[in-house]
């Protein structure tokens, strides 16, 4: 049985010195080699693919996409390296990146999406608050907390779409915190800071956030998979298409996932 393919991830985000230079992988290959050696990675059966995720994405749906890419192409190389949804979509136009799956909405013509699953904003708020336990909560009744929010620079799509959630319940949220990623958004949220919309995905059980379904359930594009348009590498495609090919798993894997609070809700 052939081993698996490494996945090597940089020390860092692509913004950092860690960011690749030049070409992608994918893009560059063929120049390297040997004619002689180019047919195996003209088909795609060798070669190198460098891929950017945002953090979510490594836990899912990255693990069934990775698994199956590797029963079918185990000497491919993969480079992988956590983005955020900005930076993601520069290094596709740079072509420092080959594929990525980031939170985007577009749209670029230069770029093309692939919706790999739909979400719910769920309301983060610190242990102990008054609605903690509310189910579902209306999002109005928050409207006068403090709001810590995603700043726009790290992903525009998202960050609209959750002030849209906001202004369809009536109001405009008073953003008193900024954070560049959710991680540290729900950080601060358990720091009792202020209040917080996250995608349900993102909903890991703690003691000290309570998620509360809200009243009128808000959808979003939480993840895509994004490449070039017409991009002619033989291992993007294959990537792109093995992914596709996760959906109805990945679908099923989302419907079942279960949201905790720390009100003890199963």
């Amino acid at each position: 049985m052939p081993s698996a393919s490494p996945v090597t991830q940089s020390p860092g985000r692509m913004g950092t010195p860690a960011m690749l230079s030049g070409t992608s992988t994918a893009a560059r290959r063929t120049r390297s080699l040997p004619v002689r050696m180019n047919r195996p990675v003209l088909t795609g059966q060798l070669g190198t693919l460098t891929l950017g995720a945002v953090t979510s994405a490594f836990a899912d749906p990255l693990p069934s996409i990775l698994s199956r890419f590797r029963a079918t192409r185990p000497q491919v190389e993969l480079r992988a390296h956590e983005v955020d949804t900005h930076e993601g979509v520069q290094a596709l136009l740079d072509m420092t990146l080959d594929v990525a799956i980031i939170r985007y909405s577009g749209p670029n013509t230069h770029l093309r999406a692939h919706v790999l699953r739909h979400d719910h904003l769920l309301a983060a708020l610190p242990a102990g608050h008054q609605h903690a336990c509310d189910s579902p909560v209306e999002m109005s009744t928050l409207a006068d907390e403090p709001w810590v929010w995603i700043t726009r620079a790290v992903s525009p799509g998202y960050h609209d779409a959750l002030i849209a959630a906001c202004r369809r319940a009536g109001f405009s949220p008073l953003v008193h915190h900024h954070a560049t990623s959710i991680h540290s958004q729900l950080a601060m949220v358990a720091c009792g800071l202020g209040v917080a919309l996250v995608p349900q995905t993102a909903a890991l059980p703690t003691a000290t956030v309570a998620y509360v379904p809200l009243k009128n359930p808000y959808s979003l594009v939480d993840l895509a998979l994004v490449h070039r348009v017409n991009d002619p590498e033989p291992l993007i495609q294959q990537f792109v298409d093995c992914a596709l090919a996760c959906l109805p798993q990945l679908g099923r894997d989302l419907d079942t996932r279960m949201c905790r609070s720390s009100c003890g809700n199963d």
